[in-house]
């Protein structure tokens, strides 16, 4: 695990779980930034509440860390129980196939499971499966509570797996289903106008619904590729080949699994698609497809391992699987063709259908030459993101390139495995080599960029930028949500992070649409960058991605809302009421950033 996700700070909805904590310890400032000011989804979660009683005593790098390694250790617990049924060599085969992965799912690579940063869903998925566990082991006061604190930390993660749980309870006992008329006082809450359950008798405006679009599209199913949909409908085909024919607690979790899902997937979009209905959309449905990911790398080891038994034709189709799986786990756009080679070769194996030798071989070969290509691309896509440059700086580490490309890691942990069962000075190799990886990936777990140890180390409210601006200003610090909130203890006036609350609150996205327009103009060079790295263009001119001056000036311009401040590194003198620089001390040339003072610039 600190190898395949090494960590790299306070970083996507890290930040935005971060500034929650902070908001709690000093709350004049939230009071006046866009994410906060009307009210977040913070409400919904005790997470950022136990933050801040942590962050009072410990830095946020020390919490922030501590909580991760904390989460990854509940989830090995998690996943070693999860698969406890299972034969020694399978579940260590289905543990390594999960942690190897990407976890990747929904759509645009946005959402993954056991993410190598802190959000309340970093506990809320391993303590959600450690529920299942209960529940699986009969043990149901016990599987009630753990689904209490999972649904405290994060409801989204932990409300589809209470449905899947549901099934589950229905098809062992029907008398279950009586749970079901806790549709009632629900429907009661939402006459009566009470608290989350209000909107399902709501639906958003058409301005409130373009803000959604605009910023918050991945969560309508309408808006998913093929792969996307290939995907959910793989996990779901592993499944159920793997668990057919077996009464063990795993399998029949499984098939409660394949039936919860698309009747959730179906709400879904029914309720946020079609209806626009605004609980349903908020609660996401369909994120139910983390559990199906989940279970579907569980089983993987077992079907791939009963395939291979069948003879030839078996591991032709066994190495077709594997290699579609984990193509479609991190959302290849080909995926889908992967997958249709898996469906043929897992029909043709099952088949009585005489297949030449020789045909088969070829075959394997393809597979192995596109796993390849596949493992190729992830490469090169790790290559292009060790270019990304935050204050000049490398963030990367070319060693997480092995552990991160499971198509790579995974065969290799299974040839360690492989010298180890057979024992004498093969097995002192295998342990030795485990050791080595292992203590590799340690001591390269921490890949943070020294402006990220420097943001989540220093104390906060004390940087020199923080003396010049009043409490109460909103501040557009370039690309540097965490910075503002952390270092300056100020507003932030806008950024990709504050648009993730635009789902939740009418206010907030209303007020986010007047924000946006000025905000788009100042990214639209900044966004050719970044979709050029996307890419893996190596080779191309910083120039491009340099803030127009025109646009980012305008920014104190703009109506009918503008910030107070400005800050960036880029100099255009104009403006200027101070300067500080940032030296990494890595080699890399010092940074100075430019303090913009709005009023003198009207």
């Amino acid at each position: 695990m600190f190898g395949a996700m090494p960590y790299r700070g306070i970083r996507h909805d890290g930040i935005l779980y971060m500034g929650q904590a902070l908001s709690h310890l000093n709350p004049a400032w939230a009071a006046n930034d866009l994410f906060f000011a009307h009210g977040s989804q913070d409400q919904f979660s005790i997470f950022s509440r136990i933050v801040a009683w942590l962050i009072r005593r410990f830095d946020a790098a020390t919490v922030d860390m501590t909580l991760l390694r904390g989460a990854w250790l509940a989830w090995l617990v998690a996943l070693f129980a999860l698969v406890r049924d299972f034969p020694p060599r399978e579940r260590w085969l289905s543990v390594l196939a999960v942690v190897t992965a990407t976890h990747i799912y929904g759509t645009t690579r946005i959402f993954s499971f056991m993410e190598p940063f802190v959000t309340a869903r970093t506990w809320a998925e391993p303590v959600t499966i450690l529920a299942l566990v209960a529940l699986l082991r009969g043990r149901m006061a016990l599987a009630f509570l753990t689904f209490a604190i999972a649904m405290a930390l994060h409801p989204l993660v932990a409300l589809p797996v209470g449905a899947v749980a549901l099934v589950y309870l229905i098809r062992e006992d029907r008398r279950w289903a009586a749970l079901l008329l806790l549709a009632i006082p629900v429907t009661g809450l939402a006459i009566a106008g009470v608290g989350p359950f209000a909107g399902l008798l709501r639906t958003y405006d058409p301005d409130w619904f373009r803000a959604t679009v605009m910023a918050n599209d991945v969560v309508y199913l309408s808006e998913w590729t093929i792969s996307d949909g290939v995907a959910v409908l793989a996990h779901g085909v592993v499944i159920w080949l793997a668990c057919r024919g077996d009464d063990k607690p795993f399998a029949r979790l499984g098939r409660a699994t394949l039936i919860a899902s698309p009747i959730l997937c179906l709400m879904s979009f029914v309720g946020a698609d079609v209806l626009h209905n605004v609980l349903v959309t908020q609660l996401q449905l369909w994120r139910v497809t983390w559990l199906l990911d989940l279970l579907a790398l569980a089983s993987l080891p077992r079907l791939v391992l009963s395939q291979w038994r069948r003879g030839p034709k078996g591991r032709c189709a066994a190495m077709a699987v594997f290699v579609a799986v984990y193509a479609l786990d991190d959302l290849i756009p080909t995926g889908w063709l992967f997958a249709a080679w898996a469906a043929m070769a897992l029909l043709l194996s099952a088949s009585r259908v005489e297949t030449k030798p020789r045909v088969l071989r070829l075959a394997m070969i393809a597979t192995v030459v596109s796993a390849l290509g596949i493992a190729g691309l992830q490469v090169q896509r790790a290559m292009a993101q060790m270019d990304v440059h935050e204050q000049g700086m490398r963030i990367g580490e070319p060693l997480s390139i092995f552990f991160s490309t499971p198509l790579i890691a995974l065969p290799a942990i299974m040839a360690l495995i492989w010298l180890w069962e057979r024992g004498d000075i093969q097995r002192v190799v295998a342990g030795a080599a485990a050791v080595a990886l292992f203590g590799l990936a340690a001591l390269h777990w921490d890949q943070r960029s020294p402006w990220a140890r420097y943001v989540e180390s220093a104390p906060r409210g004390t940087h020199p930028f923080a003396a010049l601006i009043p409490t109460d200003a909103q501040v557009y610090w370039h690309e540097q949500t965490a910075a503002t909130w952390i270092l300056l203890q100020r507003a932030n006036f806008i950024s990709l992070s504050q648009s993730a609350g635009l789902l939740f609150n009418r206010a907030t996205a209303l007020e986010a649409l007047d924000r946006i327009p000025a905000f788009l103009a100042v990214m639209a060079n900044t966004q050719t960058c970044m979709d050029l790295q996307r890419f893996g263009g190596a080779n191309f001119a910083f120039s491009q991605c340099e803030l127009p001056r025109q646009n980012f000036l305008g920014f104190c311009k703009a109506q009918p809302r503008h910030p107070d401040f400005l800050i960036a590194s880029t100099d255009f003198d104009t403006g200027v009421v101070a300067r500080w620089t940032f030296d990494p001390r890595d080699g890399s040339p010092p940074t100075t950033y430019a303090l913009y003072d709005c009023s003198k610039l009207q």
